[in-house]
């Protein structure tokens, strides 16, 4: 049983980068669940620190990684949904590896590792106008999506026009890494429209979602 909910745990096309740093979400479709901790976090191999890991069920509770214990479990109702909030740079457009390690009741440690996708939606999408230059060099410092630096360079270049702003977007775009074979854009999956009841739509998501998730 814990294989299967470990596969229908993560919420595809929910990886995103915002403005707390880059968020998924999870949800549990097929039991109800403990989570006595949170092990490891890990995106395209890179561990994330358990003080930067929040797990959040609404805008009043939220708990970071290293409150989560076999004494202060975080307990999870059937179909209720968790957003994981990881305190880091944001990610390329792309498809990224995720591997997510818990600690949960009755089961000991598992994990699972699976792909989602940073989309155009998920890219910085800012008025430079709004910025100083020098803002605006910090914020080009930590952009390594070329998409991203066009976007600031036509939006400049239609706005205030500014020389040194240009020439530092222009810098870091030519600094900014083309995306590999590995990181281009995948097919969307199909979804349907079956009704709204809880079992209906848990069975639903239960079925159709994408299988490319391995379980230890």
């Amino acid at each position: 049983m814990i294989e299967q909910y470990l596969e229908r745990l993560f919420t595809w096309e929910r990886l995103e980068n915002t403005e707390r740093g880059v968020e998924f979400e999870l949800k549990t479709r097929l039991i109800e669940a403990e989570f006595e901790g949170v092990t490891t976090a890990k995106i395209d191999g890179e561990a994330v620190a358990a003080g930067d890991i929040t797990l959040e069920l609404d805008e009043d509770e939220r708990y970071t990684a290293d409150e989560i214990t076999p004494e202060n479990p975080l307990e999870l109702d059937l179909a209720e949904t968790v957003q994981v909030i990881l305190d880091r740079d944001r990610l390329r457009k792309g498809v990224r590896e995720l591997e997510l390690g818990l600690r949960v009741e009755g089961y000991g440690e598992v994990g699972f590792t699976t792909d989602d996708e940073i989309r155009t939606d998920d890219l910085v999408d800012v008025d430079p106008a709004e910025y100083t230059v020098a803002e605006l060099r910090d914020l080009v410092a930590v952009i390594t999506e070329p998409e991203s630096l066009e976007r600031l360079l036509e939006r400049e270049r239609d706005g205030k026009d500014r020389t040194t702003a240009v020439g530092a977007i222009e810098d870091g775009l030519e600094a900014a890494e083309p995306l590999t074979e590995a990181e281009m854009v995948r097919s969307e999956p199909t979804t349907k429209d079956t009704g709204s009841n809880l079992v209906n739509d848990l069975l639903v998501e239960v079925l159709e979602s994408p299988q490319r998730i391995s379980v230890y």
